[in-house]
């Protein structure tokens, strides 16, 4: 399982990390979440 600061901190090179592994991270989809989760927060 991925730490999600990390995923947060430094998403280009832990994509490459996964690349590197075999795994294609799909960053559009996550930085949406990302952005999505961010509007939620402020809502609460």
């Amino acid at each position: 399982m991925l730490d999600p600061k990390l995923l947060r901190g430094d998403l280009d090179a832990t994509a490459q990390q996964l690349a590197r592994r075999g795994f294609e991270l799909d960053k559009a989809a996550l930085q949406a979440l990302e952005s999505r989760r961010r509007e939620l927060q402020t809502q609460t």
